[in-house]
């Protein structure tokens, strides 16, 4: 299965047994006596264990370096039997090692969520500029999906965790020599355009 598939386990069964296989089966499989079937010839038993909710996350990749925009692209895919209740982000802020800052840790509810339906797509952005990230901060956010059975109770399901980083200040230098060299690298070639049409212009003109 997709590592960014995130599914509980368990299924639903439903099985008709004959009265006559009772022996072979062990007598904790049963909820209830089989004297009390409605037929003489088959029980009906039925064993429910739902499914936890899916996540399936489309977009962000595990590990995303942040724009100038510091928006970050969100699309999951998600599904369960009963539907959904909670859809949640929950992200720490986690600064450079030697500003020695404990992280900040928050989460909000993603309101695109329908109570209703057995499967869904979100798409979203999520805009981090309020955030004040720093060079080399970095934050740690998953998902977190609650279905809304009322018959075992709601369950849970928690994604991986994933990391959006803030470029540290060398790799922005870097950025910023490799921009300022492509530019000299840009007006030099230009350079030897402008010097190959004149020399083809001199022919001509010989």
């Amino acid at each position: 299965r997709d590592p960014l598939w995130s599914r509980g386990l368990g299924d639903v069964y439903k099985r008709q047994i004959s009265r006559s296989w009772q022996s072979f089966w062990p007598k904790q499989f049963f909820p209830i006596s089989l004297k009390h079937a409605e037929s003489d010839d088959v029980n009906r038993l039925s064993i429910w264990s739902c499914y936890d909710p899916s996540i399936y996350v489309i977009e962000p990749d595990f590990v995303t370096e942040l724009e100038n925009d510091q928006t970050i692209p969100i699309k999951l895919k998600i599904e369960d039997d009963y539907g959904f209740s909670n859809l949640q982000l929950a992200y720490e802020i986690q600064r450079p090692a030697y500003l020695q800052a404990d992280p900040y840790v928050a989460m909000f509810k993603i309101n695109q969520l329908h109570s209703d339906s057995l499967n869904q797509n979100i798409s979203m952005f999520w805009d981090l500029t309020d955030m004040m990230l720093m060079p080399d901060d970095e934050v740690h956010f998953h998902f977190e999906l609650t279905d809304n059975d009322e018959i075992s109770g709601p369950k849970k399901t928690i994604s991986r965790t994933f990391i959006a980083k803030v470029p540290s200040l060398a790799d922005l230098y870097e950025d910023i020599e490799n921009a300022e060299k492509n530019v000299i690298d840009d007006i030099v070639s230009g350079l030897d355009d402008i010097k190959e049409i004149k020399d083809k212009l001199e022919e001509t003109e010989l």
